[in-house]
């Protein structure tokens, strides 16, 4: 599971805009830093790392390597 996703960086990225115990949040200073904080996890982490169906169950950095040596 942790070659699929990488679950020490997920909770170290994600870990403070989780509740806490006590139900106190780390609230975002406005919605764009949200967004900017969403967009970043999705596309420098997630797209990159998810299976994707439609090009062999490969990665796409995986699929870029091996179309370059093809």
């Amino acid at each position: 599971m942790e070659a699929v996703v990488p679950w020490a960086e997920f909770c170290r990225l994600t870990d403070p805009f989780y509740p806490k115990a006590d139900n106190g949040r780390r609230l975002f200073e406005t919605v764009q830093v949200a967004r900017w904080v969403l967009f970043g996890f999705i596309e420098g982490f997630y797209n990159r790392q998810r299976l994707y169906s439609t090009i062999g169950y490969v990665t796409p950095t995986n699929k870029e390597l091996l179309a370059a040596t093809a």
